[in-house]
């Protein structure tokens, strides 16, 4: 019996010892971090105040107690940061006039890693696909690929930068089907292989380099649509170059969508839209090419655009339209600015839009055949570097170019022809009208 109370006064001893609660003063501690939980689940972390000459750096310990502090990783060449999602928002968005919750990836405060690594790749390719190096480019792809085949980011801009290539040598359908194949990749990787911000960031390009594909093949709707869902992706991230490429293309759907409206306010009023947003690309691009570690030559194409804009010789019966005398200056000045500020700098492709505009300029004036040599020069370098998709357009002007030169040649020989037989009096009937005579405006000019 003593045995069993002994055995119960020693049972209770070791209870009330294991409940004890302890308390440790730690006010006259030196302690850098102080970590109060159990296991793995950190429960809450009170950072002591650092005195002068101490280190910053916390060290933490593992399950064993041992610390273990930063170890340098080996970093691959080009590297992009891996976050994982957040956890998710819902959004309430309406759909077929109801609404819906759609949960949507919350990214980083920050997209400057991203986008560093991102302009990495870009200032590799983007001077080699503006230059019609196609061989050069496809290289200078494969050999990024071969070096990163883990790397899904760089994959899938890669993939992005092959499509663009793909359209400028016409070859729009393939060139769009590479960008959706991507974005179902991208939908799929989402949560496990790629972080919040590079995915909102390919997401975006993917929808921008859409729209100049659907609207080159006169997909007006499909261009707005795929402009607009690459600006509400983009309105995660704080980035000026996707700022810059948004304002280029939206300007571009209008000035595309122009050339079919006659004159008068509703032309002007997309021509104002289209000027505006065309202006606000050139400040952001011109600020990020001169500090922005990014090779961009929006701005030079936004000047060549606003020429080819105002003189509005896009299409056959664009042509046959008359532009203002305010169009035609504007026009005048925009060249002069490229000419001045970036003729140095100016690419293959650059080129073959500044030779266009200055045909179209000349085309204007009535010099055709200053606007026939300039539209050969741009031809056979269309043809020489491979952008085949400029060169229906250059074409199409030659044609109409073509007509009225001859008509001019007819015309001064029947005049020639007529001053001859009638050296003595010349009759006005027998002048040319100005309607007829190839020095009349475009718009009395039947190029039908």
């Amino acid at each position: 019996m003593s045995d069993s109370k002994e055995l119960c006064h020693k049972a209770m001893a070791h209870e009330s010892k294991k409940n004890t609660k302890y308390i440790v003063d730690i006010s006259n501690s030196n302690i850098n971090t102080l970590v109060i939980g159990d296991g793995n689940i950190i429960r809450n972390i009170l950072p002591s105040q650092q005195k002068a000459g101490t280190s910053a750096a916390p060290i933490a310990a593992n399950q064993n107690g041992e610390s273990r502090g930063k170890k340098r990783q080996k970093q691959s060449k080009i590297r992009f940061p891996q976050r994982k999602f957040g956890r998710a928002s819902r959004t309430v968005v309406k759909e077929d006039n109801e609404y819906v919750n759609v949960e949507r990836p919350v990214p980083p405060n920050s997209s400057d890693d991203v986008e560093k690594g991102i302009f990495t790749i870009l200032n590799l390719l983007h001077p080699l696909r503006d230059s019609g190096k196609r061989q050069e480019f496809n290289n200078v792809a494969e050999n990024l690929l071969l070096e990163n085949q883990e790397n899904l980011t760089l994959n899938i801009l890669i993939t992005l930068e092959k499509s663009v290539v793909e359209s400028y040598h016409n070859k729009i359908e393939k060139a769009e089907e590479m960008v959706n194949k991507a974005l179902e990749i991208l939908e799929k990787s989402k949560v496990k292989a790629i972080d919040a911000t590079s995915y909102l960031y390919l997401v975006t390009m993917a929808h921008i380099h859409l729209t100049g594909f659907y609207r080159r093949q006169n997909k007006h709707g499909k261009a707005e649509e795929a402009i607009n869902i690459g600006y509400q992706n983009s309105t995660g991230l704080n980035s000026r170059f996707l700022k810059a490429l948004l304002f280029y293309e939206k300007a571009s759907n209008s000035t595309k969508y122009i050339s079919s409206i006659p004159n008068g306010p509703a032309r002007n009023e997309h021509f104002a839209s289209a000027k505006d947003l065309m202006e606000q690309c050139i400040t952001v691009s011109t600020d990020l090419d001169n500090n922005g570690g990014i090779y961009i030559r929006k701005h030079h194409f936004c000047h060549l655009k606003l020429a080819l804009m105002a003189l509005n010789c896009r299409t056959h019966a664009a042509r046959g339209q008359i532009p203002s005398a305010e169009c035609i200056k504007e026009a005048t000045n925009c060249l002069k600015e490229v000419d001045k500020k970036y003729a140095a700098q100016i690419s293959e492709g650059q080129q073959i839009q500044f030779l266009i505009a200055k045909a179209d300029l000349s085309f204007r004036q009535q010099n055709y055949q200053v606007a026939q040599d300039n539209c050969k020069h741009a031809l056979a370098l269309a043809e020489k570097c491979g952008f085949r998709l400029e060169i229906s357009g250059i074409e199409d002007r030659l044609a109409d170019i073509a007509t009225l030169i001859d008509k001019k040649e007819s015309m001064d020989l029947e005049f020639h022809l007529s001053e001859e037989g009638h050296a003595d009096s010349l009759s006005s009937s027998t002048s040319p009208s100005k309607k007829n005579s190839p020095y009349s405006t475009s718009s009395e000019m039947d190029i039908e």
